[in-house]
């Protein structure tokens, strides 16, 4: 019997490093493959009398501007929401695409109009809130989730490209439809804005945000990288910033002093980026009995954007958001909650044209398929892909690459768990057809890191 050496093992860890390179989705094919996706048909659920309102009048006349065949599905609110959940589902059935065709879905109804789920995906012990099972064609509410309620919903071609709209706020919905066009038609060049803060061990997101922004830059991206660990171009510090509050008369001033971070907000906010993506743990305040969930202690501290964004109050800053909104991407687990009020301030407010965040814990796993999908997500939206075909093509990309991670099969059940957690609650809220066609260098040429489908 021949025991195992450390060279041997070595040798052994090596050559499964080898064999998932090899097999691993090349960036560059998985872009060509979704480019080719081009949908007809733009389908809005909403709760009936929404197609009425002014806002939706003209993102429709937009999408129709488009070259979209823009249709309606409405549903009674005043159903039980079971039935409400049932009557949508049956209709997206008979307006299914052809086979081997795509179209583009938006969800215009909060989570309270249109339940998200909850489901409880078999086999685990997760409570997930998702449109995944909506898409599949399942038509009872919550419970049991067995694979075939979400796999279907995740193949290529994707039947629906799908995107949500989570609000009910007239302003709010306002803004976000509008913030859609304005991302869209934008022009130029392209600004990322990315940032991480510790996950575990020093340096462990803060190389992987590194190696986004060198990809960037070989795209000719302006990037600008906010990191805890170096490498980074701006460190996270915190701060004591000394704010005043005003009442409504103005007569009396408080003056409070709180440790909050304001560099990654204030560049956000002066340089108007076209994407902002960070890695981190997510912080969750507790305000006036509402939930909102932020990015990481110094990064995107919810109470500190809350702070900036509240006009009652001084910061020192007379411009409060940016010029033109960006594409939010966050791996931060829960941000993406349909009760997160941190989804509204940055809609309402013109932050962010688009969102795409978990609405449940994201989980590292397995690894190394977890951080190809983590670098390769904005290279499609730089290969010209809208959002929502780059948020397929990262989700289908990562399955796969899966399968020839050693992970997947040394720590199956967490990786089985891990890949539900991020498949099922990563979620597009906003217009998924929006992409950066119009930049000057959106359609660089993109560098194929791996070789092989």
């Amino acid at each position: 019997m021949i025991k195992n050496s450390p060279s041997n093992g070595f040798s052994w860890i090596c050559c499964c490093l080898l064999f998932w390179t090899v097999g691993c989705v090349s960036v560059e094919r998985q872009a060509e493959k979704y480019q080719q996706l081009q949908p007809q048909r733009y389908v809005i659920v909403h709760p009936e009398g929404r197609e009425a309102t002014a806002e939706y009048v003209d993102f429709a006349q937009w999408k129709s501007q488009q070259g979209y065949a823009v249709e309606w599905v409405s549903f009674d609110a005043s159903l039980p929401p079971e039935q409400r959940f049932r009557n949508v589902s049956q209709r997206l059935k008979q307006l299914r695409p052809a086979k081997g065709e795509s179209a583009y879905l938006l969800i215009a109804a909060s989570d309270e109009e249109l339940p998200m789920g909850p489901w409880e995906p078999a086999g685990t012990d997760l409570t997930i809130h998702s449109d995944l099972p909506l898409l599949a064609g399942r038509e009872e509410l919550g419970g049991l989730l067995e694979t075939g309620d979400w796999k279907p919903a995740t193949t290529y071609p994707p039947t629906w490209i799908c995107g949500r709209i989570p609000f009910e706020d007239p302003q709010v919905i306002a803004t976000t439809l509008r913030s859609a066009r304005v991302f869209h038609e934008k022009k130029g060049p392209i600004h990322a804005l990315l940032g991480s803060e510790r996950f575990a061990i020093a340096n462990d997101s803060s190389m992987v945000m590194a190696g986004v922004r060198d990809d960037l830059d070989k795209l000719e991206w302006n990037t600008q990288l906010f990191n805890e660990d170096w490498p980074r171009d701006k460190d996270l510090e915190e701060i004591t910033m000394e704010y005043v509050i005003t009442n409504k008369k103005g007569a009396n001033k408080t003056i409070s002093k709180h440790l909050l971070e304001w560099s990654f907000i204030d560049s956000w906010n002066s340089q108007s980026p076209d994407l902002v993506y960070t890695i981190s743990h997510a912080t969750q305040v507790i305000h006036k009995g509402s939930d909102y969930t932020g990015v990481g202690d110094k990064l995107f501290y919810p109470f500190a954007f809350m702070v900036w964004n509240n006009p009652k109050i001084d910061t020192g800053y007379e411009q409060r958001s940016p010029e033109t909104p960006a594409i939010f991407f966050s791996t931060g687990c829960k941000m993406g909650k349909p009760d997160n009020e941190m989804l509204k301030l940055m809609a309402g407010k013109g932050w962010a044209a688009a969102m795409v965040t978990g609405t449940h814990n994201t989980a590292p796993l397995p690894l190394l398929a977890a951080i190809r999908a983590e670098r390769s997500a904005p290279l499609y939206l730089a290969g010209g892909l809208s959002v929502g075909k780059s948020h397929y093509a990262t989700m289908n990309a990562y399955l796969k690459d899966s399968n020839w991670d050693p992970a997947n099969w040394l720590l199956y059940p967490w990786a089985k768990k891990a890949k539900l957690q991020n498949i099922l609650g990563l979620t597009i809220y906003g217009d998924p057809s929006i992409s950066m066609e119009n930049r000057s260098n959106a359609h660089s040429t993109l560098a194929t890191r791996t070789s092989g489908e």
